[in-house]
């Protein structure tokens, strides 16, 4: 099963590239930008907002994990 499992993806991963490689790059360029500029506002409100520093931590490490954004093992107490 693992060998099906390494050519299925393999297989995933060259239609997601062909994919890729059809789009504009400028119009991904300008997605990841719009989307790095919503999650900075946010990032900001948090760091704005009276509280605890630690609570502000936990706030943005967590929209940093809900946007797909790794925070290492730096504040990861599981």
């Amino acid at each position: 099963m693992r060998a099906y499992e390494e050519l299925l993806k393999k297989q995933i991963a060259n239609c997601v590239w062909q994919c890729i490689s059809e789009i504009n790059p400028e119009m991904l360029t300008h997605q990841v930008e719009s989307e790095a500029v919503v999650i900075l506002s946010e990032i900001q409100k948090i760091i704005m907002d009276e509280g605890d520093d630690f609570e502000k931590v936990e706030k943005i490490v967590c929209l940093m994990e809900e946007n797909g954004l790794s925070c290492g093992g730096c504040h990861d107490f599981s």
